[in-house]
This record gives C-alpha cells, sequence and structure tokens, in this order.
C-alpha cells in the first residue's frame, strides 16, 4: 500500500508541471514608420502583458546614450568632442494604453502607474489602474478573429472603444474618449523622456506636470533578475517655485555585496499656464 500511494504521489506531482495554453491571437508585423491607430491589440515588448492604444503622444526623446556614443566617435575621428555642447532631442511616439487585469498581477509596477488631478477645482490626486505609457518600439502588435470575445479584460475597454469589423484594428474610438482626452490632456500629456544606460542597466525618466502639491512614499529595493530585468515605478516631487530641475542617482547591489550607481538622467520640471485660476499649484 505504501508503494502504490507513493506512485500515486509522484503521478499527481508530475500533472501539476504541465499547463495549458490558450492562443489569445496572432502576431503581426510591427510597423517601421507612422503610427499605431487606437483600438490596436498589442504585447508589451519588455513586460508581457496584454494591452490595447487608445491614443497618441508625441514626446522630444534626449537619449544620453546616443550622445555618448556620438562622442565616443567625434573622439575616435576628430580627438576630441564638445562635452558642453547642447543636448538635441529626437521626436519619438509614444502611446496611452490600457492594460489587461489578467496580467496586472504579473507585472514589475506600481499598480498606479497613472496619476492625474481631479477637475475643475478639485485637489484630489487620482490613479487609475491599468493605465500605461508605452513606447511605439516595446508595441508587439497582434490581431484577433474574433472581435466579440472582450480580448482585454478592463473596465474602460468597452466605455472607450467599441468593435468594428470592417476597420482595421477593428476596434474604433468612442467620443467618451475623446473628450475624456481632451479633459485630462494637461495633466496625462507626455512632452519629454530622459534615457541613460550606465552598467548595462536603462534608465528612463517621464516627467509629468501636475500643478498641486502630492506626497508619496518611494519604491525601493526592486530586484532585477535574467527573468524579470525590468521594473516601473510612479514618484512625486514638489517644487516651490514655477520650474525646476531634477536629478539622482540609485545604487544597486550586486548578489556578492559590492555596489555600484547609476546617474538618473537629469531633466527640466516645469509649469504649464493655467487655463483656470482655481487650479493654480505648485508642481
Amino acid at each position: 500500500m505504501a508503494k502504490l500511494r507513493n506512485v500515486i504521489g509522484a503521478f499527481l506531482q508530475i500533472k501539476r508541471r504541465y499547463a495549458r495554453l490558450a492562443e489569445i491571437g496572432r502576431f503581426q508585423e510591427p510597423i517601421t514608420s507612422g503610427k499605431y491607430e487606437p483600438g490596436q491589440l498589442f504585447l508589451h515588448r519588455i513586460f508581457g502583458y496584454r494591452g490595447v492604444i487608445l491614443f497618441t503622444w508625441t514626446a522630444r526623446l534626449y537619449d544620453r546614450d546616443k550622445e555618448t556614443r556620438e562622442n565616443e566617435k567625434s573622439l575616435e575621428e576628430n580627438g576630441s568632442f564638445n562635452p558642453g555642447k547642447e543636448m538635441k532631442a529626437e521626436t519619438q511616439t509614444y502611446y496611452q494604453a490600457l492594460i489587461d487585469n489578467r496580467d496586472s498581477p504579473f507585472i514589475r509596477a506600481q499598480p498606479e502607474i497613472v496619476t492625474f488631478l481631479g477637475y475643475e477645482s478639485e485637489n484630489a490626486l487620482y490613479s487609475i489602474p491599468g493605465l500605461d505609457y508605452i513606447s511605439q518600439g516595446d508595441v508587439l502588435p497582434y490581431m484577433i478573429s474574433d472581435i466579440s470575445s472582450h480580448p482585454i479584460h478592463h473596465e474602460l475597454f468597452d466605455k472607450f472603444l467599441y468593435p468594428e469589423a470592417k476597420r482595421v484594428p477593428p476596434f474604433a474610438p468612442r467620443d467618451a474618449l475623446h473628450s475624456w482626452q481632451e479633459k485630462n490632456r494637461r495633466w496625462l500629456e507626455l512632452t519629454d523622456v530622459h534615457r541613460e544606460t550606465t552598467s548595462n542597466i536603462r534608465i528612463t525618466v517621464m516627467p509629468f506636470y501636475m500643478g498641486t502639491k502630492v506626497q508619496k512614499k518611494l519604491v525601493i529595493e526592486p530586484v532585477l533578475t535574467p527573468q524579470e530585468p525590468a521594473f516601473q515605478y510612479t514618484s512625486h516631487v514638489s517644487l516651490q517655485a514655477p520650474s525646476g530641475n531634477m536629478w539622482g542617482k540609485f545604487r544597486f547591489e550586486r548578489s556578492d555585496g559590492s555596489t555600484f550607481e547609476t546617474p538618473i538622467p537629469p531633466f527640466a520640471l516645469e509649469s504649464r499656464e493655467e487655463e483656470n485660476p482655481d487650479t493654480s499649484g505648485t508642481t
């Protein structure tokens, strides 16, 4: 009897190792020029979640990795370079996107990736779980055969998009999405992105104007591994002036206990002109 019980136990243990895979769609060729349309389904290249594009932002990308490569090339060809020259930005497309709720627990990021202020004279700070910014290079588009299958589980999916069989992609934006974007453009708009890589760790910063004083605890000690190489979080800073600059460093500890630092790309914090005097505040 003991031997039989051991055999059954081993069999059950082996059974647990199997997983059932379900097809969610078929990959499309990523576009090399132009922009994805609202309603485009995608997988995130880094975080792996399912999502859908809502609308587009055009941002200025300050890529210090590119600047470093250009300086190294200039030093190699001419023997010198100008470290004090103004850094030029290139234009890059980013997207506001919804994250599938089923994938949210497995994403290495805070639940409140995007925060914004209330309407009119409200000073309340709001967050929408499952709302994210994604660069064009991180979009892996896919399509589905049954548009009535609700491919993205999020409470705003049906509010912002509706199925349209003859359209590509087959989900079209509702008027509610356009009005929501315009109403919250001031808080949601992505204008600048700063990127720098040190010791094979890339740090990307996206500053946003908030318009009020907010407080929030920082996130510390994310563990980066080959299986989970990325982490994303949100933080806020308060200024007593209409503009300023921010920079800093992250300190990392290796598995052997040694440490190293990576700089946060310097970036500007700018207030925007107040449309309503009742919503005045600091950044």
